[in-house]
């Protein structure tokens, strides 16, 4: 896919329902700089306006919705948060602020949301999390786990963890969220169901497994969700590893995840390229546009170099 065609990708997906940028209104010059990868341009846009608009929730709007993309979770959620406070419609904050809840693990807050869009099963499974929060074990500083490099876009690798004991392949993708296991598995049987054995709904079945492995990396009492219709055993959302700094190895086969979520000492001469985190990619600045972390334009560099997901950051580092 062209730099061109990827640009129109990211302006959709920053129309999304989590991602929205309104064109409407009189930050529409911001929107346009980010759409065309002028990261610095726009950032400035929107604190000016936050700055002086302070009690615009528009203006807040934007500027919390940008940080998050931009790898800052908890800030935008605060400016999101103060937006509803000052009269935004508490259906467009909870759009944004759901999957930010859930990622970051705040599940009172989920589970309390005012004008969510959750479904019933999904409001049970974070009541549920509130009283059996997910418990991280992590006894190394770096933890390397094996993968195997993708051969073809729109993957990262295939990684091998364990789900409740049991072994199973995932498929690493910026396009899911959390670990999503194939209903045809018989994994999905021995996990905490939120939902009757019905498949109907897109986001697929939420719910809880008592432990995740990756590596020696454990989570105990993780999110998931089961799913039809996906062409792996499961796939594991590149989210999953974010707060981890995950350094890719595909000469080695390694993943390194960092527990602390600082990488390591990363070389000066290291290339960084921004990133843009939208609702089903994770973008990267390329040629007055954007393109999928997994597209064709990117498979070379990545393909043939370490790199880290700097997410905190807004940022991957391609070392030499």
């Amino acid at each position: 896919m062209t730099v061109r065609a990827r640009c129109g990708l990211a302006a959709a997906l920053l129309v999304g329902a989590s991602g929205a940028l309104h064109s409407q209104t009189t930050d529409t010059r911001a929107d346009s700089m980010l759409r065309d990868g002028a990261i610095g341009r726009a950032e400035s846009l929107y604190y000016a306006a936050a700055r002086a608009r302070p009690r615009d929730p528009e203006a807040r709007l934007q500027l919390g919705r940008y940080l998050i993309s931009r790898g800052a979770l908890r800030v935008g959620a605060t400016l999101v948060e103060e937006a509803v406070r000052f009269g935004l419609d508490p259906h467009v904050g909870a759009a944004t602020l759901a999957p930010v809840y859930l990622q970051v693990g705040e599940y009172h807050q989920l589970a309390t949301l005012p004008a969510s869009s959750l479904t019933s099963a999904e409001l049970a499974r974070a009541r549920w999390l509130v009283e059996h929060p997910p418990r991280v074990v992590a006894p190394d500083s770096v933890i390397a786990v094996a993968y195997r490099p993708a051969t073809a876009p729109g993957a990262i690798g295939t990684v091998s963890i364990r789900v409740n004991g049991r072994a199973i392949d995932a498929v690493i993708s910026p396009r899911v969220r959390g670990l999503v296991v194939s209903d045809t598995n018989a994994l999905a049987t021995q996990v905490r169901r939120f939902s009757p054995g019905v498949f109907s709904t897109p986001r697929g079945l939420p719910a809880v497994a008592d432990s995740m492995t990756i590596g020696r990396l454990s989570l105990a009492n993780a999110p998931i969700t089961v799913a039809s219709e996906i062409d792996a055993p499961a796939l594991l959302g590149l989210d999953a590893f974010y707060s981890y700094a995950p350094t890719f190895d595909p000469r080695s086969r390694r993943v390194l995840l960092h527990p602390t979520g600082i990488s390591s000492v990363l070389p000066a001469s290291a290339a960084v390229l921004q990133t843009l985190a939208v609702e089903n990619d994770l973008l990267v600045a390329r040629g007055g546009g954007w393109a999928s972390v997994t597209s064709t334009l990117l498979a070379p560099t990545l393909r043939d170099h370490r790199w880290t997901v700097d997410f905190k950051r807004g940022r991957i580092v391609v070392e030499p």
